[in-house]
């Protein structure tokens, strides 16, 4: 490939990341205002496709376990929206709004890098999918107000996801990139601070569990956020 072809490419899935975004904000303002059966019937039209083809996905390539946190929530979300598990919405808006905000950032920041080898379905069924999954996280989050003591839920639920990851990763022979394993091995010490990689050990796992303890407070910041201070005050009463 030459340099030029290569510095063609840099950027195409940065900008169309970057498109998606602006896709999605007016795509969930339009819903936003429409009443909360059609958001949840169209929600739950798209959560019905992103399940279906992820389960295609996962026949067809039985070697891809679902062990990230977004792949997981492509199956759990919807069964938890469709059968309305109350107290399990908390952290089905937690896992949703992480897995595509973190994916998007990572698109728009190194798409190209990252997915540029990638075929045009594999990203194209990406972007959707998180994207779903942010829509989702918004309308329910929109409509539910959470309690501060369910944050245990969402600890429990990110502690279970890292130990289900740690079980089955001796079964794990797809060969592409799995953040969850690159989290928990450390890799960013490992390619950063390898001579005091000793020191950073420690340190990179303190903040790895602040992060776990505090993250789950975006669920209740984007309450505050989008439900309105009058209906807010009225749930609580």
């Amino acid at each position: 490939m030459t340099k030029e072809s290569v510095v063609s490419r840099i950027g195409f899935l940065n900008i169309l990341s970057i498109l998606c975004v602006l896709i999605i904000y007016i795509y969930t303002r339009f819903l936003l205002s429409k009443s909360k059966e059609v958001q949840y019937k169209v929600i739950k039209i798209q959560l019905f496709f992103v399940l279906l083809y992820n389960i295609v996905i996962h026949i067809v390539v039985p070697t891809k376990i679902p062990i990230e946190l977004s792949t997981i929530s492509y199956f759990v979300v919807p069964v938890i929206l469709y059968f309305n598990i109350k107290k399990l919405h908390v952290w089905a808006v937690y896992a949703a709004f992480t897995s595509g905000f973190f994916y998007y950032v990572s698109m728009i920041i190194a798409g190209d890098a990252m997915y540029g080898n990638f075929p045009i379905y594999s990203y194209s069924t990406s972007l959707f999918n998180h994207g779903t999954l942010i829509v989702y996280s918004i309308i329910v989050a929109r409509d539910i107000t959470f309690r501060n003591k369910e944050i245990h839920i969402i600890h429990i639920g990110l502690i279970l996801t890292m130990v289900y990851a740690l079980l089955m990763r001796p079964i794990i022979t797809h060969p592409g990139r799995i953040f969850i394993y690159m989290i928990l091995d450390a890799d960013l010490v490992k390619d950063y601070f390898f001579d005091i990689k000793y020191i950073m050990y420690p340190i990179y796992y303190i903040w790895l569990g602040l992060y776990i303890y505090f993250s789950g407070y975006v669920v209740f910041l984007l309450n505050k956020i989008l439900i309105p201070k009058e209906e807010a005050k009225e749930e609580l009463q």
